[in-house]
């Protein structure tokens, strides 16, 4: 088998199909980045900085993923070119469109419909996120294996924010122990849910 780095983009998504691996992830992500940096100058989005533009290209790279189809659609650059570029117009339509209030509630995290054979089962992010539900052998191992993966799939910012949330500090204080701006704590929640939808679907 090949080093990762050997990999072309095609077998490094089609690995990532298999098995998520942060590595092969940061590997791929790291093969897009001018095209990345080039978009944050072509799509202005409200309250976005680098390292928000950049966590929305690891979002549109796990959307790619979960769609990519080597025989149907072999061109994976113009996918995630595709797939990135319409992320952004959405979160362009949603920040001109959505005026949020001046302060947050703190709200329940997320709340996650993990379907199996059939069976919709309601479960808490947070105790997802903390590997707390309860479920029988082997989804209680998928279950604990995707929360792994989300974790992984952080930011420090994000982990920070995350650890500071459970340990129920609300946003505003959020934003004053981190010494980032309160649009900053919402964006980096924002990214939180989107990236835990998205590890829930890969």
């Amino acid at each position: 088998m090949l080093p990762n780095h050997q990999l072309t983009n095609e077998e490094l998504v089609l690995q990532l199909q298999k098995n998520f691996d942060v590595d092969k992830f940061e590997i791929l992500f790291k093969r897009y980045l001018p095209l990345f940096l080039k978009y944050r100058s072509l799509y202005k989005v409200t309250y976005f900085d680098t390292d928000d533009y950049l966590q929305e290209a690891r979002i549109a790279i796990l959307k790619a993923i979960k769609v990519y189809d080597c025989v149907r659609s072999p061109y994976l650059s113009a996918l995630i070119q595709s797939v990135y570029r319409y992320h952004l117009i959405n979160m362009m339509r949603e920040s001109q469109t959505v005026k949020r209030e001046k302060d947050f509630q703190n709200l329940p995290f997320i709340d996650i419909v993990y379907s199996k054979n059939g069976k919709d089962t309601l479960i808490d992010g947070v105790e997802l996120i903390e590997n707390k539900y309860t479920l029988q052998p082997p989804e209680i191992f998928e279950i604990q294996e995707k929360s792994n993966d989300y974790l992984q799939s952080l930011s420090r910012l994000e982990k920070r924010i995350l650890q500071l949330y459970l340990d129920n500090y609300s946003h505003r204080e959020i934003a004053e122990i981190t010494g980032i701006r309160f649009d900053q704590v919402q964006n980096a929640f924002d990214r939180l849910r989107r990236k835990l939808f998205a590890i829930l679907k890969v």
